[in-house]
């Protein structure tokens, strides 16, 4: 008989050696490989890895395979141990069952329900598993921490809420600044779970309505990326028409805190650098207005006006001001979500309204944001990057984060906050005028993500 070539495969599995000889795998049981075998080795055992987009098992135990198949759910078995092109944070059932030397699929592990992982991630939250929470139903002081035994929601650190009104405080029809409740489904994202929902008051007084959340890192950072997905009321935009001055909210904030003073009032001390994110309109309709407060701790908060690398803070709108601002010097392609086409094709001198970029009342929107220390003390090299729904609408590249000083010291990101104060006073008091805005489907990262590079 004629030699058999030893260089035959099929379907990725090497040929078995008989007697000395190469023996080419053929398929004799392709009812068996659809299948499960009733008889043969036991399944194998394995461990599972996982990155963004793939989960692949490593082999602790293959009971005598000669080479290993995997698949998602009940989907068609595919040669090897990994299974690619997956959804981060999305759960999956996988499985994996050896080949036997004649190419026989032989008995499949169970299922093993588990996710895809993003590589890097320090931290996410979308609120479902929450205990229903309030800002005021545990108590109505401004500031909660969960270090002095404070009822919070699990894994956060901090509160800082102000309402006038809330049921806690007699007010049964009114809301508390903060709320985490199964109630609210219809402010989640999807429809579906809990969301955290802040709701701002038109109170007297200016910046009176607070609803910060604040999470602390267990470790400081160099770089931090940090998205969520934000919706707001449809009356978020009403304006009282006997009043029409400005009004801002800060939304999000980035910062380093020492540890030791107060993590809210920046003017004591005890944080810098830190990053704001501002809701802001003014006479030229909606603004984007970033803020940049210096560090080290207790010294330089506030950026200089006269800074030669980057002021205090920069305003600017969605559209014309984003020309440029996508990777390799492209237009950021928003979409505008009530005339079509994108907010970067209106004019420079059109204003930008609050529907054209997040849609009417209930539309969902993901928001990011990229912050990367300096790299030296007074060095102008620190980073911000910002991006709508993938976009990149905002790149500096040019913060001292930490400025020059006697100490020349550098130290790292340590807490993120979503919320804020307000500046909001377009309807009086007595009205009881509130709106809302919620986050979901937090996730914070020690680098960016590969997409966004």
């Amino acid at each position: 008989m004629p030699g058999i070539p030893a260089n035959i495969t099929i379907e990725g599995r090497t040929p078995a050696t008989i007697k000395g000889r190469v023996a080419p795998l053929i398929n004799t049981a392709e009812a068996a490989r659809g299948g499960f075998r009733a008889s043969g080795p036991d399944a194998p055992e394995f461990t599972v890895g996982k990155t963004d987009t793939t989960i692949t098992a490593t082999i602790t135990n293959g009971y005598g395979a000669e080479s290993y198949e995997s698949r998602i759910g009940t989907g068609a078995w595919s040669a090897g141990l990994t299974v690619s092109d997956l959804t981060a944070e999305t759960a999956y059932s996988f499985q994996v069952r050896g080949i036997d030397s004649a190419g026989t699929g032989l008995a499949a592990s169970a299922s093993v329900s588990t996710r895809a992982v993003l590589v890097g991630v320090l931290f996410s939250e979308n609120f479902d598993d929450q205990p229903d929470f309030t800002s005021t139903l545990h108590s109505t002081q401004p500031s909660q921490k969960a270090s002095q035994g404070d009822t919070l929601p699990t894994n956060w650190d901090e509160i800082y809420q102000s309402t006038d009104w809330s049921p806690e405080k007699g007010y049964p029809d009114q809301h508390a600044s903060i709320e985490i409740l199964a109630a609210n489904t219809d402010k989640a994202r999807g429809g579906v779970g809990k969301s955290m929902v802040n709701w701002r008051e038109s109170a007297a007084d200016d910046w009176n309505s607070d609803s910060q959340m604040i999470h602390l890192l267990d470790e400081p950072q160099n770089e931090l990326y940090i998205e969520f997905w934000i919706s707001f009321s449809d009356n978020w935009w009403q304006r009282n028409p006997a009043n029409q001055a400005s009004w801002a909210s800060k939304l999000f904030r980035i910062g380093s805190w020492d540890g030791v003073g107060d993590i809210v009032n920046g003017a004591l001390g005890h944080i810098g650098p830190t990053f704001f994110w501002d809701y802001k309109r003014d006479k030229y309709n909606l603004q984007n207005f970033l803020h940049f407060r210096g560090g080290p701790w207790g010294e330089n908060y506030y950026m200089n006006f006269n800074e030669p690398s980057y002021p205090r803070y920069t305003a600017t709108n969605f559209g014309s001001n984003t020309l440029g601002m996508a990777p390799n010097g492209e237009d950021p392609l928003v979409v505008n979500q009530i005339d079509g086409g994108y907010l970067k094709d209106i004019g420079r001198y059109t204003q930008i309204t609050h529907e054209q970029l997040f849609g009417a009342g209930g539309h969902w929107t993901k928001m990011a944001f990229y912050v990367k220390m300096n790299s030296a003390p007074g060095v102008a090299d620190g980073v911000l990057q910002q991006w709508v729904n993938d976009q990149r609408i905002r790149s500096v590249e040019t913060i001292p984060w930490i400025k020059a000083n006697s100490e020349n010291k550098m130290i790292g990101w340590n807490y993120f906050a979503l919320g804020g104060n307000d500046s909001f006073r377009p309807f009086p008091a007595d009205q009881f005028f509130e709106d809302w805005y919620a986050f979901d489907d937090l996730i914070v990262r020690d680098s960016l993500p590969e997409s966004l590079v």
